[in-house]
């Protein structure tokens, strides 16, 4: 089975902070990935930050991941009501996120 780490970037819109976990979570489960940590932090214009990256480079070494899976606010919209309908026509084709 595959092993994943969820990261999320909190984006302040209420919508994509709401539901884009769980979107990434049911990706997961319908895909045969384990979710060994779901991470968060605010989203950033310089991406990552360091202190994230090296928790997932440690979780690599203690969990041994095979891949992390996101979906960025810029993938799905700029507004709330954007973000709905984006993850609404994702669902509805049981499209969810790769890497």
């Amino acid at each position: 089975m595959e092993r994943a780490i969820i990261y999320c970037a909190k984006t302040g819109l209420e919508a994509t902070d709401h539901f884009v976990p769980e979107l990434l979570e049911k990706y997961c489960k319908d895909n045969g990935y384990e979710i060994v940590a779901m991470l968060s932090e605010p989203a950033s214009t310089e991406g990552v930050s360091f202190p994230m990256k090296y928790a997932i480079i440690g979780l690599n070494m203690e969990e041994d991941v095979n891949t992390i899976i996101t979906l960025s606010k810029d993938m799905i919209g700029a507004t709330d009501e954007t973000v709905i309908d984006t993850l609404g026509k994702l669902s509805e084709y049981d499209i969810g996120a790769r890497i």
